[in-house]
């Protein structure tokens, strides 16, 4: 008896110890949230403040020094985050979660995001002339000694795998990730060249209603017939393997100070990202003399992409436009090397690309790009459904160098409503709308990028012939753009709907949400002009509907008598489904039974022609 008490002590010791140890070591990889710590790079000292939410709020006595120590807390509190985001724009996942990942590389790999973001460093950053090149430089070097001074975060250790410093081309991923976020072209265009050219374009009509710009939708294109083997879900297939949050919508509204009680102007902005742990904006405050700001950064990148100062602020919703064009190319007289553009023959661009894999022999890869662009065929299979010919994309944000990080700068540091509006104006990619109020009363929203100015007929979802003339002829100027600016309803709402007319009375292409939250939040909008802030809280977690309910009556309508009075089950949920205000409460049962229902709803229609995994990618867009 007393050797079993004594080994069962032992036992209890040892994992006692390991507890204790575990707690330790975990307790040892936290950020730092007081004391001090002394760097090289500062010209002074910096004061860094963490709130009850975990907001650093930092003091300076200079720019540099401010936007130095921001880097170094942004890394303290976000590496492995900033890590994987250059991780999956430059294709390198492979290198550290093995083989899972290589088509996931392929595809970033295929696009050329890192030569891109190369491009754009040469262009913009490789100076230390202007207020934007210091501030991102002395970001960089706050981000930089972290690594090289603070404490290695966990999943660092856990995965094995070195901090490697951070250059100026790995900042521009930070982008060029987001920005391929809001190409829905990608998830869209290869289902739809599909659906017209297996199923038809009386298919292809029903469900595609704001795109055409022709009457005939099949735009006089054809295609090899076609023998559908693969899935049509290579987006979603990545956002499923990579370690971070896709982007997903967003929504904003102002009001002017004529609707709220305090008579100043009141805005909301809320940008729906998937749920991911950490989140994907960072919040900062940053003092230092004559800048007073407090913004969402993301990962790696110097500059926040929403925020306000004590003067003005701007929010930043999915503008969901267009800006992504596929080609078809016909190789020239069997020669791999040549196609076929306009009247003549071009020689695709080659570049070599390896894959490092872990665990695994490298990958190498052959990368054609085309005058309109990357041959996307071995990244998207689906292509091969879709097309017979090799596919090349066409994508505004890699036509021009990304000027994001002076714009973002100047957002940041903008003391007006015409330098805000200025730095909207040049936004090439991504597509955005931009909502706006300051102190003077001044409310607005405008749609910033480069929007394209195709030939007539052009329908931008389905393939078009890359050996005719390409269909882009120009872009839109930002005066041709839709815009408001300080409307008399003194109310703004943007909630990635069908954006207003250009100055040409067309209406852009896009991959444009329902109107159902632009509905219930002008419905909100309009029964008070005394709003508060506390209203506006309100609002935000508002999850009324104001749609569904009458899509669930046409539902029930649809159902025989003798299918509703079949059974006591039938008959409470045709009342349910009826009565239903559309609410979406945590106790509501309505929304389940209409989603389930709206589900087998659209197997039944669409199921035996598209199959299972091609109606699965058709749920991921936003035509469903």
């Amino acid at each position: 008896m007393k050797l079993f008490r004594k080994v069962l002590f032992w036992i209890l010791g040892i994992i006692f110890l390991l507890v204790i140890s575990v707690y330790i070591f975990f307790a040892s990889q936290k950020p730092q949230y007081d004391g001090a710590v002394t760097l090289k790079g500062l010209t002074a000292p910096v004061e860094v403040i963490y709130d009850y939410y975990g907001v650093p709020h930092i003091y300076a006595s200079s720019e540099e020094d401010a936007y130095y120590a921001l880097g170094y807390v942004h890394a303290q509190d976000r590496l492995f985050q900033m890590e994987m985001v250059r991780r999956v724009a430059s294709g390198t996942l492979a290198e550290i979660f093995g083989k899972d990942l290589v088509k996931v590389d392929l595809f970033f790999r295929t696009l050329g995001l890192k030569q891109h973001a190369a491009l754009s460093q040469k262009m913009y950053l490789n100076e230390n002339k202007s207020a934007y090149q210091k501030s991102a430089n002395a970001y960089l070097k706050g981000l930089n000694a972290f690594i090289r001074n603070g404490q290695t975060p966990i999943e660092f250790t856990m995965l094995g795998i070195p901090k490697n410093e951070f250059s100026q081309v790995d900042l521009y991923l930070s982008m060029e990730f987001m920005s391929f976020n809001f190409a829905m072209a990608f998830k869209t265009d290869p289902l739809m060249t599909y659906i017209n050219s297996k199923l038809g374009k009386e298919y292809y009509g029903d469900l595609i209603t704001n795109f055409n710009t022709s009457k005939d939708i099949s735009n006089g294109q054809t295609s090899p017939q076609l023998n559908p083997t693969h899935a049509f879900n290579t987006i979603d297939e990545i956002f499923n393997k990579i370690p971070v949050a896709p982007f997903t919508g967003s929504s904003s509204w102002v009001v002017s100070g004529a609707k709220t009680k305090s008579g100043k102007p009141l805005f909301e902005n809320d940008t729906h990202i998937a749920y991911g742990q950490p989140g994907v904006w960072y919040e900062a405050h940053i003092e230092y003399p004559g800048c007073s700001f407090y913004g969402d950064y993301l990962a790696g990148w110097p500059f926040a992409a929403t925020g306000h100062n004590r003067k003005l602020t701007w929010g930043l919703t999915m503008l969901e436009n267009d800006d992504l064009d596929f080609y078809e190319e016909k190789i020239f007289a069997n020669d791999s090397s040549a196609y076929i553009a306009g009247n003549g023959v071009e020689s695709f661009k080659v570049r070599k690309e390896i894959i490092k894999v872990k665990g695994e022999n490298d990958v190498k890869v052959t990368v054609k790009d085309s005058r309109h662009g990357p041959i996307m065929n071995d990244a998207m299979p689906e292509f091969k459904d879709a097309s017979g010919y090799l596919v090349a994309a066409s994508w505004t944000h890699l036509k021009f160098p990304s000027n994001l990080l002076q714009l973002t700068y100047q957002m940041n540091h903008s003391t007006s409503m015409s330098e805000v509006k200025n730095a909207v104006a040049q936004i090439i990619s991504p597509g955005l709308n931009v909502s706006y109020a300051d102190t003077d009363n001044n409310i607005a929203l405008w749609h910033a990028g480069k929007l394209i100015k195709r030939k007539s007929g052009v329908d931008p979802v389905l393939l078009q012939e890359g050996w005719s003339d390409t269909s882009i002829t120009s872009y839109y100027s930002f005066e041709e753009h839709p815009k408001i600016e300080n409307p008399s309803s003194g109310i703004i709402i943007t909630a990635n709907q069908q954006i207003d007319t250009m100055s040409d009375g067309s209406l852009y292409p896009g991959y444009y949400t329902p109107y159902d939250r632009y509905i219930r939040i002008n419905k909100l909008l309009a029964e008070k002009n005394s709003f508060l802030l506390d209203d506006f809280q309100l609002m935000a977690f508002d999850d009324v509907s104001p749609v569904t309910p009458q899509i669930a009556r046409v539902l029930v309508d649809g159902i025989s008598e003798s299918v509703k009075n079949q059974n006591k089950i039938n008959q409470d949920v045709a009342r349910k489904l009826i009565r239903w205000d559309g609410s979406h409460g945590l106790h509501d049962v309505e929304p389940t039974i209409y989603y389930k229902f709206l589900y087998h709803v659209f197997y039944e229609a669409m199921g035996d022609e598209l199959g299972k995994e091609k109606l699965d990618a058709y749920f991921m867009t936003h035509v469903s």
